[in-house]
């Protein structure tokens, strides 16, 4: 089963809860009075704060979830280079632009001879919750297949140089409908981008 499926699977039974709990919160405020323990009446407001709060709580089950299947998913993908020679720098700033939209995420950066792997994370509340997302492979000619599992998305390099800040690298990625031409930023510190775009040179992909 691919990622899409899983994600879909788990919106469609978030959803379903939802609305057994709405479900079950109308037949408790519709249950006859005329019994041995009589149900007070809920106002409005009770059952929209009632509503609410059921579906921040399956938004944030739903969220810790995802962050539980792709964290598992990242550690697939570690231990698959464990016997590899890489190098890794954590927490750098990747964005991703295409047309006129863009995303903003933070990312551990995994250089391994002709290939880049961006495990991506959403970080909120300055850096206190995050929440890990899909992996990236970005390779130069071909996919190597040294990583089989964990990868979410594959794209083929098609630039890649320096910047002020960091490198950025053009190519295509699957989404949900096709294939769209995104553009991929890394910024970090000058001494951490130094040393990414050395490797860079010597692997040859700048």
């Amino acid at each position: 089963m691919n990622v899409k499926k899983k994600i879909l699977i788990i919106i469609s039974i978030l959803f379903c809860l939802n609305i057994i709990v709405s479900l079950i919160i109308f037949l408790f405020h519709s249950f006859p009075k005329n019994r041995i323990f009589e149900i007070q009446n809920l106002s409005t407001i009770q059952q929209w704060a009632i509503l609410i709060g059921a579906l921040l709580l399956f938004v944030t089950i739903g969220n810790m979830l995802i962050h539980i299947y792709y964290k598992k998913q990242h550690k697939k993908i570690l231990n698959q280079i464990r016997n590899e020679k890489y190098e890794i720098f954590k927490n750098i700033v990747f964005t991703q632009t295409w047309n006129f939209g863009f995303r903003i995420n933070r990312a551990d950066l995994i250089l391994i001879e002709s290939e880049i792997i961006v495990l991506i994370y959403n970080v909120n509340f300055n850096g206190l919750i995050k929440q890990a997302q899909p992996a990236i492979l970005f390779y130069k000619d071909s996919n190597s297949q040294k990583i089989k599992e964990g990868i979410s998305n594959q794209s083929k390099i098609g630039t890649i140089f320096s910047t002020t800040c960091g490198f950025k690298i053009t190519g295509k990625v699957d989404t949900l409908f096709k294939k769209q031409n995104l553009n991929f930023s890394f910024e970090t510190n000058q001494n951490q981008k130094n040393q990414i775009v050395k490797i860079l040179i010597e692997n040859k992909l700048i």
